[in-house]
């Protein structure tokens, strides 16, 4: 279910309200934790997202092996 609603983000080709697309990872956790702040405080007062690998165009770009990271905490 989620990884439709992503594709579905994907789709349209543009970024939203509270969903944010990053071409990589970010360089530092202070630009991370700014994304993070500003999804949390969408307008639309629902689940965000930031969704790495995807050009600003709605382009999945992919994210190179060095750059993965672990989607466990």
């Amino acid at each position: 279910m989620l990884n439709n609603k992503i594709r579905s983000l994907i789709n349209l080709g543009t970024e939203g309200a509270y969903w944010d697309f990053k071409q990589e990872w970010h360089s530092n956790n202070t630009d991370l934790l700014h994304d993070i702040i500003c999804m949390a405080n969408n307008l639309e007062d629902c689940d965000a997202y930031i969704i790495i690998g995807v050009t600003d165009s709605g382009v999945v770009c992919g994210v190179p092996e060095t750059n993965r990271r672990s989607s466990k905490i």
